[in-house]
């Protein structure tokens, strides 16, 4: 899907995700992974991503699971409040999103079924403004969801 926004939009796409050292994934995969360890982890990536935004002109797209009030504050204070937030809601079950994790997982991905649960069970609501984009995970939703992007594109070159 941050592909699919990134294009849509013109905007150059960051992926968080490459940057997990190998010793992350671990944590991340064994469930030891905590606030700490994520801070530290936003705390990189937000210097990268400052250092791009300085190269770019059209703006950067993070997809990334920032399922706790703080990593948002974090990125909000390094970005001085420049950011635009996009909540992503699946329009799928929770068992069937868990499925597809699980799949995920048997492939090598680092996220487990197990810190799956465990980190949507911490998820708190954006307390900022954002916007919301339902994912509807079929390839058949695709027209659904640039559509989706763009308004939502719209509405944030608005506010800006």
């Amino acid at each position: 899907m941050g592909n699919l926004f990134a294009a849509r939009c013109g905007l150059e796409l960051y992926d968080g995700d490459t940057d997990y050292t190998p010793e992350e994934k671990q944590l991340i995969s064994t469930g030891e992974w905590n606030d700490k360890h994520r801070q530290v982890f936003l705390e990189r990536i937000a210097g990268k991503i400052g250092n791009l935004e300085s190269h770019t002109q059209t703006g950067i797209l993070v997809p990334i699971a920032m399922t706790r009030q703080w990593m948002r504050d974090l990125f909000d204070r390094q970005f001085k409040g420049q950011a635009s937030w996009v909540l992503v809601k699946p329009q799928i079950s929770h068992s069937q999103l868990k499925d597809k994790v699980t799949a995920r997982s048997k492939e090598g991905h680092m996220i487990s079924p197990d810190t799956f649960e465990r980190l949507t069970a911490q998820f708190e609501a954006p307390t900022m403004p954002h916007f919301t984009l339902e994912n509807p995970h079929t390839r058949e939703g695709n027209s659904l969801l640039e559509k989706q992007i763009d308004i939502i594109w719209s509405q944030i070159n608005t506010s800006s």
